[in-house]
């Protein structure tokens, strides 16, 4: 119920209304998230109350900042230009592919980290880093020798849009 003023405002509008509306739509979301992090100490996702809410509102608050990247002059569109991003958003496909081979190793590093660091806080943050930083290097020469080669030569393979099927629905007899 929370979200129907929502989900209203957005069913309503044309795409360049959308993308006008998006501020206030960011920080409505970003208010009751806020809200709901107080009232729920967290987000915990443990209980149907913040699962119920905070799914609805998060994927408001996520489109909200993709429409304010798509308008020039904003933050979102500068931040989007940042070498960092561009960086990730190159390689952020491998990152997504081979930062699950990095688990079962490093997370026998884990504990011998929190020891080193006399911190939990601190060993989670290097594993987090290691991991980032082994995923980073495999993602970027997965790229250099396996995607761009076959990227160069995308452009001798056409495509042509299949035509649609017709079907007789005439009885057989």
């Amino acid at each position: 119920m929370a979200n129907c003023p929502l989900i209203a405002m957005v069913s309503c509008a044309v795409p360049s209304q959308l993308v006008r509306r998006s501020r206030v739509l960011f920080f409505l979301s970003l208010l009751g998230l806020s809200w709901l992090a107080v009232h729920y100490g967290g987000f915990g996702y443990h209980n149907i109350g913040m699962t119920a809410f905070v799914y609805p509102l998060l994927a408001v608050f996520f489109t909200c900042i993709l429409l304010r990247t798509i308008q020039p002059g904003t933050f979102f569109s500068w931040l989007g230009r940042t070498p960092i991003l561009r960086f990730f958003g190159k390689y952020s496909y491998g990152m997504y592919i081979y930062h699950v081979l990095f688990f079962p190793v490093v997370c026998r590093l884990l504990p011998p980290m929190q020891r080193l660091l006399h911190s939990r806080t601190w060993g989670g943050v290097a594993y987090v880093l290691v991991i980032l930083g082994l995923t980073c290097i495999l993602s970027v020469l997965s790229y250099q020798f396996y995607e761009r080669p076959w990227l160069r030569i995308k452009s001798r393979f056409g495509y042509t849009k299949p035509k649609p099927a017709v079907y007789d629905m005439a009885p057989v007899s």
